[in-house]
């Protein structure tokens, strides 16, 4: 009886101990209430649990912008209810797939953050007539994509191969192998809106959900969470792509790029920190790559010609110094070199006109800083509706804010805040100034914003905002 009496006394102390918790800490009552709405197939940390989670960043500051919970969603329901959930306890919610951002815009401090990899990176074909589609699923990358379909199919991506696709179709999407947008592929969507509703939208869809679809395949992190994509594959093979170290310096190499060539693209690439782990500098560092038109013996052959015939020296005798695993697709985030500290960049897309002027004032930069910085230029694609960019990046704090002001002291030359210049998932800076280099028709997307999200759930700070309308 005495150790009846002893465990009911513990139990009532343990029971009054969280109850004086719950009313401390609103917390604890708000997570037991996600867990009960999403139980069981939705996974809620809260808390301390939250010091446990694996955030798998590209920008380790990402990891600083710790959440108030975070649900890993198995089904669509799931974030529905997380989505209701949030706007009913007036919370803000942030999600991510990959993971692979430089601003950190899939994260949000004291928010409820949605891990949308466990609803799965399945890849599912589907043909249609003449055309090949393929069903993504948010946790599906560049790499589950390439795995899934045949040899004989393609589709735009960028070089990373952990790079999550949802992110990367729904803000443009820029690929060395193709001239068109990611975006262009996209056929169907599952989308989520801040009422917690499920919307499918395509072309075919009117009224408001058409004006969410266009919204969505521009600024989709502002609009909705979509819970399953569907695109158009290409019915070619994937584009051939050279990667050359070369002896050669910048200027003579820039001289010699073409704006086109009958083979396919010409772009050039400098990253010592990647290419070169073990210190091991070949010439002065620059890769030549270049992008073939198809597999044929006489396009590698005419390549190749142009090398030699243009006096671009290849790294012949100094092969055995580069290391076995020389990436060839950015494969260098499996071999444990990512992720960075900080990551900070400047991209923006100029006309074949006026980019290598662009080009090399940014080498310029880049000369001072190549311990810490990395350099893309093109590859250049001739007459191809989309620009070509130019691109540095940086890994430090100190540099990155060096860059930044280095392209304001030179903004009369690089532009940085000319609309439709620059890719949203690499931002100079988060500010309005810049909003319209990325989205140039941001005051039509923020009447959008209004019908859709007016009390902007969706933050993001490079994002839209619904702006001027009730509500907001």
């Amino acid at each position: 009886y005495a150790g009846k009496e002893a465990v009911h006394m513990l139990q009532s102390r343990v029971q009054s101990h969280v109850a004086a918790h719950r009313r401390v800490d609103p917390d604890v009552a708000l997570c037991e209430e996600l867990r009960t709405a999403t139980w069981p197939t939705g996974r809620v940390l809260c808390g301390g649990e939250i010091l446990t989670y694996g955030w798998d960043v590209y920008n380790e500051q990402c990891a600083k912008l710790t959440p108030r919970f975070i649900m890993q969603p198995k089904t669509t329901e799931d974030v529905q209810k997380a989505v209701r959930f949030a706007k009913n306890n007036n919370l803000n919610i942030s999600f991510r797939g990959q993971g692979h951002t430089y601003n950190c815009a899939a994260f949000q401090q004291n928010s409820l953050n949605l891990d949308l990899r466990t609803m799965g990176s399945t890849v599912t074909t589907r043909k249609i007539g003449e055309d090949t589609l393929a069903i993504l699923s948010p946790g599906s990358t560049f790499q589950t994509i390439k795995d899934t379909i045949s040899s004989q199919l393609s589709f735009t991506h960028g070089t990373c191969p952990t790079v999550g696709v949802m992110g990367f179709h729904l803000h443009g999407g820029w690929g060395a192998t193709t001239d068109t947008w990611a975006n262009e592929s996209i056929v169907q969507m599952e989308v989520v809106t801040a009422d917690g509703a499920l919307h499918t939208l395509n072309a075919e869809s009117t009224g408001e959900e058409a004006q969410l679809w266009n919204a969505m395949r521009v600024a989709g992190s502002s609009f909705g969470i979509v819970t399953e994509l569907t695109i158009r594959l290409f019915n070619r093979r994937e584009r051939p792509y050279l990667v050359l170290p070369v002896l050669n310096d910048f200027d003579f190499l820039l001289s010699k790029v073409p704006n086109g060539a009958a083979f396919g693209w010409v772009g050039l690439a400098r990253w010592d920190k990647v290419f070169y782990p073990q210190s091991t500098v070949l010439g002065h560092g620059w890769i030549l790559q270049i992008v073939l038109n198809d597999l044929y013996p006489w396009t590698l052959t005419s390549a190749l010609s142009w090398v030699f015939f243009n006096g671009i020296q290849l790294a012949f005798s100094y092969f055995a110094q580069i290391p076995p695993n020389i990436p060839t697709n950015a494969e260098t985030w499996l071999n444990g070199l990512y992720p960075f500290q900080d990551s900070a960049v400047f991209t923006r897309f100029y006309p074949l006109s006026d980019i290598r002027d662009k080009a090399k004032l940014l080498e310029s930069f880049l000369s001072q800083h190549v311990d810490n910085c990395r350099y893309n230029l093109g590859p250049l694609q001739g007459e191809s509706a989309r620009l070509p960019l130019v691109t540095v990046e940086c890994n430090t704090l100190q540099t990155a804010a060096l860059l930044k002001d280095f392209v304001r002291q030179n903004s009369a030359v690089l532009l940085p805040d000319k609309p439709g210049s620059g890719y949203i998932n690499l931002p100079l800076d988060d500010t309005s100034t810049y909003r319209e280099a990325y989205f140039p028709q941001y005051d039509e997307l923020a009447a959008i914003k209004c019908l859709w999200d007016p009390s902007d759930l969706f933050y993001s700070r490079v994002g839209i905002h619904p702006e001027g309308c009730s509500g907001s």
